[in-house]
């Protein structure tokens, strides 16, 4: 994010923002709400296989291998913290959605920048854009 934002302000761009910095605190501080010690215990059992986990996540999301980025961070999450992927992931997309489609409806071109489990999956931006009948690309 930091690259691209400075890149922007460097380029002398305009900036738009998908959500506001109070959304944002708001998702983190209440990330887990109920189930903190749940979250706590699997990160920490989690954390001798972080190093594997961001090594398939950085591949993965370099290849635009969204299955593969899918199977191994969006699957886990859902089986694990189904709500905490409704909130962070599902519903955040769902809001999301319509402000991309006007983004898209204006002669400007954007580019849109979100993170990658936002992409990935059947409830990802990139598969709810390709039902609303955009074409969707891997480059």
């Amino acid at each position: 994010d930091e690259f691209y934002s400075d890149k922007a302000i460097k380029d002398n761009k305009k900036m738009l923002y998908l959500e506001s910095i109070e959304e944002q605190v708001s998702f983190v501080e209440n990330l887990g709400k109920g189930n903190e010690d749940k979250i706590i215990a699997y990160i920490l059992k989690d954390l001798e296989n972080l190093p594997n986990l961001i090594s398939v996540m950085k591949t993965s999301w370099k290849k635009g291998d969204n299955p593969t980025f899918d199977k191994a961070v969006l699957a886990p999450l859902k089986k694990d913290f189904p709500d905490l992927y409704q909130t962070i992931i599902l519903g955040r997309n769902l809001v999301w959605l319509p402000r991309i489609k006007a983004m898209a409806a204006t002669p400007e071109v954007e580019f849109i920048l979100v993170g990658a489990a936002h992409i990935a999956g059947e409830n990802g931006l990139l598969a709810m854009l390709k039902k609303q009948g955009f074409l969707v690309q891997n480059q």
